[in-house]
């Protein structure tokens, strides 16, 4: 053998005695930590970069349980979204079952009586009436037939159009047809008056008497010319489209038997007279 080295600490074993002490230990399963080195041999950088070389245990979990954590709360931020946006849609759902719910339960406007009178007022003849107040009843009948045939018109839709039609059927104004008037007995008015009520009379006779008025002017008339035989009649000043009718005047009236008007006299008494509100008067020149 060669001469032995020695330091001041020892024998200081060559490399290869060092390689068999480290094979030897992992044989035994013995873990003896690494063999130290003497610096003089593989010099200070060698233990130095094995030191850094060999990773570090505790630094490495540290990093995982970093990672885990950020994994665990991104996965807890993204079922909070799920859940939200879940909740959401689960309302949305709910808003829009509720809102057709209360369409359904919305109960229908009625329509019979709209339907009722455009029935009855669809058969009435132009023939009849002035021309301005059936064109007025033609279109409130185009305006309720629409509201009638509309599914989603409401009970205000339906009660106004109902209310505009009736308007303009009481707005109508009859062509005067004379054939349409009944020439009766002044004594058979006189003696049943109700019997004639609503009737379309006709009388012609001298005019006793004559009360203008701003809405209506009220008229005597003596039938046949006798002053006994009095009938009182009253009209709208613009039937006649400012003529004035005057005393001593003999006119022919037609209108609508009102039965028996009573008033007071001058002298305090009371008079019970046929009445008509005449649709038209006449002056017989």
């Amino acid at each position: 053998m060669g001469e032995e080295k020695k330091t001041v600490g020892g024998f200081v074993p060559t490399p290869m005695e060092m390689n068999e002490k480290q094979a030897e230990a992992s044989e035994n399963n013995e873990d003896h930590g690494p063999v130290a080195v003497p610096n003089h041999i593989f010099g200070k950088s060698t233990m130095k970069n094995a030191g850094k070389n060999k990773k570090n245990p505790s630094k490495r979990k540290a990093i995982i349980i970093g990672c885990v954590v950020v994994l665990v709360l991104v996965a807890i931020g993204s079922g909070g979204n799920s859940d939200k946006s879940s909740d959401a849609g689960k309302e949305g759902s709910s808003e829009k079952v509720e809102q057709v719910s209360k369409v359904e339960e919305e109960p229908s406007a009625d329509k019979s009586m709209l339907k009722s009178s455009i029935e009855a007022y669809t058969s009435l003849s132009g023939n009849d009436y002035t021309p301005e107040t059936f064109q007025a009843l033609l279109e409130a009948l185009d305006a309720a037939k629409k509201v009638l045939d509309d599914d989603k018109a409401t009970q205000d839709d339906v009660d106004d159009a109902h209310s505009k039609l009736v308007s303009a059927h009481s707005s109508l104004k009859e062509v005067f047809k004379p054939e349409n008037y009944s020439a009766v007995a002044f004594a058979d008015v006189a003696r049943n008056p109700d019997d004639y009520m609503g009737q379309q009379l006709t009388f012609t006779g001298k005019v006793l008497q004559v009360v203008e008025g701003t809405d209506e002017t009220d008229l005597r008339i003596a039938t046949d010319g006798g002053w006994d035989d009095v009938i009182f009649v009253g009209y709208d000043p613009d039937l006649l489209g400012g003529t004035r009718v005057l005393e001593d005047d003999s006119v022919t009236v037609y209108g609508t038997c009102l039965g028996q008007y009573t008033y007071e006299s001058t002298l305090g008494a009371a008079i019970s007279l046929p009445a008509l509100y005449a649709d038209q008067v006449v002056i017989n020149y």
